[in-house]
């Protein structure tokens, strides 16, 4: 490794979600705007399934806390550190008040995918828990996330790693989808054998 920077060297912005209290601009109807959570985040990824639906007058009034594929996503309160990758999507998503979102520079030797990796490491989460606010319930501001320091690799080492990190994460994302391919196809032959079960008793 050659040497230390901030996030707030490598990040074009760090920004928190937005909440629901005060003058916000969520409504009871409006402009549909779909809104991460903390529970979106999931074994290191994020689901998109299942996000939460918020209104407002505009979503232009919202823009302050889209957040755009690549971004880091990382909790900003709760009882553990939860971190995930933003993945390509069409759609127009925000973040939560309880979620913080990190987004590198173009040019920032480090990919999303080796942040997040280099964040759930030893050294990361004890960087995080440096900064959080919080004894037992984090509390992580964008200004405490900007000061963490990593050391960075050569130009050499970021190339290797980040393809490294790259094929690891393609590795394990195919074997859980197989792995929740093989339970839907069990769960499936169990209920057709209970309900036959049934007719025939």
């Amino acid at each position: 490794m050659s040497n230390i920077t901030t996030l707030n060297g490598l990040a074009e912005t760090i920004f928190s979600g937005l909440t629901a209290y005060g003058r916000s601009p969520i409504r009871n109807s409006g402009v549909p705007v779909a809104m991460i959570n903390i529970t979106d985040i999931q074994r290191g990824n994020l689901d998109l399934t299942e996000l939460e639906t918020v209104y407002a007058d505009e979503a232009a009034k919202l823009e302050r806390y889209q957040v755009k594929a690549g971004d880091v996503l990382i909790t900003a309160k709760g009882s553990s550190f939860k971190i995930a990758v933003v993945p390509e999507t069409p759609n127009f998503m925000i973040l939560s008040s309880n979620l913080c979102a990190i987004r590198l520079k173009s040019d920032s030797p480090i990919s999303p995918a080796l942040l997040q990796a280099w964040l759930e490491s030893p050294a990361g989460l004890g960087q995080l828990q440096i900064q959080s606010q919080g004894s037992s319930i984090l509390n992580l501001r964008p200004k405490g996330l900007g000061e963490i320091q990593i050391p960075l690799p050569t130009a050499q080492q970021a190339q290797t790693l980040n393809a490294l990190v790259e094929t690891y994460r393609i590795s394990i994302n195919s074997a859980r989808s197989a792995l929740e391919s093989r339970q839907k196809i069990a769960l499936s032959v169990i209920q057709q054998v209970f309900e036959k079960a049934a007719l025939n008793g």
